[in-house]
């Protein structure tokens, strides 16, 4: 189900391809055990049969992961976030057994099942939430990586449209970082009062902070940001009038 490790595999990646052939091997055993167990009652222990599905699953992403590594060309940068799927995709693995394991109704089978799969018990911890911000704040700006990592995906630099929207505010939000730095400083020394942030660019601009191109692209950012956390909402009295014309519909 899963290839062995590829002769051209780097030595980054060696563990990992020995670990999810190990997990498949794993798989394909107590697959086997709990079909010929359970026979047809299979389909009625929903639970089980799930979580079987989720350690395949999980299976299938670690696979397409480490090809799409070696596809790229092995390029060190984009390491950290195999090493990040793998251990967050391992965790889930280890974590769909044990469940399996916890509601198995044979006794016997359900102790012989761990001991084979977890003969030193579970290790896999996950990849660490320090990690994750890390690699997620690195993805948070237009790069080279970002770019390899959604080279096959829809992206609309259209700032009308809904998803276009999140492009154009990027773009803008990176143009103004340093700026921003620069009124923050501001603000928290008392250069500038704190208020709507509009109103304290003027201020910041009235006080030589920066210059007109300088607030032109930070309020710029700003209404970006804005517009993309913007959600749709009601008048109250336009609510109630809605809900008092099913009402009456329905009372028709």
């Amino acid at each position: 189900m899963v290839a062995s490790r590829p002769h051209h595999a780097t030595a980054p990646t060696k563990i990992y391809y020995q670990r999810l052939h190990r997990y498949a091997q794993n798989f394909a055993l107590v697959g086997d055990w709990v079909v010929a167990f359970l026979g047809g009652d299979l389909k009625r222990k929903q639970r089980i049969s799930g979580r079987m599905a989720d350690i395949l699953s999980d299976l299938y992403l670690m696979s397409t992961t480490l090809k799409r590594w070696e596809d790229d060309g092995a390029i060190a940068d984009d390491l950290p976030i195999v090493q990040a799927i793998a251990e967050d995709r391992f965790a889930a693995i280890e974590h769909s057994f044990d469940q399996v394991f916890n509601n198995f109704p044979n006794a016997v089978l359900r102790t012989l099942m761990r001991f084979l799969v977890f003969p030193l018990g579970r290790r896999a911890k996950g990849s660490s939430d320090r990690e994750n911000y890390r690699l997620a704040k690195a993805l948070l700006r237009h790069s080279e990586q970002r770019d390899r990592l959604t080279r096959d995906i829809f992206v609309s630099f259209d700032p009308n449209d809904r998803t276009g929207i999140l492009e154009d505010t990027l773009h803008k939000v990176e143009e103004a970082e340093e700026i921003e730095k620069r009124f923050i400083r501001a603000l928290k020394k008392g250069e500038i009062q704190r208020r709507l942030d509009r109103d304290a660019i003027d201020d910041a601009v009235e006080k030589g902070i920066l210059n007109d191109n300088e607030a032109g692209i930070l309020r710029a950012a700003d209404e970006a940001t804005d517009k993309v956390i913007q959600v749709d909402d009601f008048a109250p009295n336009g609510l109630g009038a809605e809900r008092g014309d099913h009402k009456g519909v329905a009372a028709q």
